[in-house]
């Protein structure tokens, strides 16, 4: 996006860091810039004016920046936010964790005094991040129209995982996407809430399953040796036949269970224990991979580690998120890993966007990685050429030969 273009609102109760802030942006060669000396005002500018982004102070009179933030309607238009204090780490990831509630952008956090160049590196992201597009009211889809369509308008997507050892690819999660006649492509939040009010997660659960393990099978016949992952939720697992479903799936694709693995993903408290568990611990004898999805949020609880066979345990992004220089999140990664590998599951650390976080993975012994910094969602034509470039890299790297010589 070109900060030229950009209309920029400044929140800070100090009139003087209020012309700081202007200053800095013009260096950016942002001219487009107004000002708010607190939330009330900021609100009543939002309602005249569409901003691009707003550089938020949280330490204010008559409404402070979490309170502006608490009460914020991205459904609504309101803008990206970059968070602008002084404040401490903790309380600025709490600031931002109420802004993840709230479904706002937080952009990133820009510390007081300010630097162009940490400024510019973030209005530069604008724009550009796919990931924190959330479903916009008229994109939410009918439930009678998902199940009408949900066969020829699904689209799967893969994501690597990295394996930090061996310093090669082992495996993908398969996610799912939404894709209109048009070519728009809409994100889960369009159309798998619908298919849980209406109980009917099981239609897309074994429509992905089917499809991804077809997609295994395939890679394994043109020699790509990888695992798959699909998500299924505690209602999955004991809708009737489950088990005789992933099994039929498997014999036809003669595809190795071993290399199906289900991430259980928690988004409500499971009511029927024990025929979830019954499920998990029939299809670890199976041979296929259990994967405790998002450890440390929602309703993963110590007491699934200890009842169930998972083989795996995935970190939540939130906590590897800023991992090398966040003492909280490095403390509770750490306490994970070691936990994890103490119950005997192998290690995935989700959400990875720097190689300073990825650096210190390794140090804390963790097995893989998953993110952005390694690549996004991609279909399976683009994941295959991305494929080859990653292993022709990885043979230079080991030969000291450069590409095309």
């Amino acid at each position: 996006m070109d900060r030229g273009n950009l209309n920029v609102l400044v929140v800070d109760d100090s009139p003087v860091i209020q012309k700081v802030a202007i200053k800095v942006l013009a260096d950016c060669g942002v001219t487009r810039v107004d000002t708010a000396l607190d939330g009330l005002q900021l609100f009543e500018k939002i309602e005249v004016k569409r901003y691009d982004v707003i550089l938020l102070d949280l330490n204010m009179p008559n409404m402070d920046g979490v309170e502006v933030l608490a009460t914020a309607d991205p459904a609504k238009g309101f803008p990206p936010v970059i968070l602008c204090s002084a404040s401490d780490q903790k309380v600025l990831k709490s600031a931002r964790e109420v802004a993840s509630l709230k479904g706002v952008q937080i952009v990133g956090i820009l510390e007081k005094p300010y630097s162009g160049q940490a400024l510019a590196a973030l209005l530069d992201k604008l724009g550009t991040d796919d990931r924190t597009r959330k479903a916009k009211v008229q994109d939410i889809l009918d439930i009678n129209h998902i199940l009408a369509n949900l066969d020829q308008s699904l689209e799967l997507v893969y994501q690597p995982k990295f394996c930090l050892k061996k310093g090669n690819v082992c495996g993908v999660e398969t996610l799912a996407r939404w894709r209109n006649p048009d070519g728009l492509v809409l994100p889960p939040a369009t159309f798998v809430p619908a298919l849980e009010d209406a109980n009917q997660t099981a239609v897309l659960t074994k429509l992905v399953t089917a499809r991804a393990a077809a997609q295994a099978a395939q890679w394994a016949r043109d020699g790509i040796d990888l695992s798959v992952s699909v998500n299924v939720s505690a209602d999955d697992l004991v809708m009737p036949g489950f088990i005789e479903f992933v099994t039929e799936v498997t014999n036809k694709e003669k595809l190795d269970p071993q290399k199906l693995t289900f991430e259980v993903t928690e988004t409500k408290v499971a009511t029927d224990i024990s025929g979830m568990l019954t499920t998990l611990t029939r299809l670890r004898l199976k041979g296929f991979g259990l994967s405790i999805d998002d450890f440390g949020c929602g309703t993963s609880t110590l007491q699934q580690l200890r009842q169930a066979p998972f083989s795996e345990l995935k970190i939540d992004q939130q906590f590897v998120s800023h991992l090398a220089s966040d003492t909280q999140n490095h403390a509770i990664v750490n306490s994970c890993i070691d936990l994890g590998h103490k119950l005997g599951m192998t290690i995935v650390a989700e959400g990875l966007e720097t190689q300073e976080d990825m650096l210190e993975l390794r140090k804390l012994g963790c097995e893989s990685v998953q993110g952005y910094l390694i690549a996004k969602p991609q279909t399976a034509d683009d994941f295959i050429d991305w494929y080859v470039n990653s292993v022709v890299t990885q043979t230079n790297a080991v030969t000291g030969t450069e590409s095309g010589t």
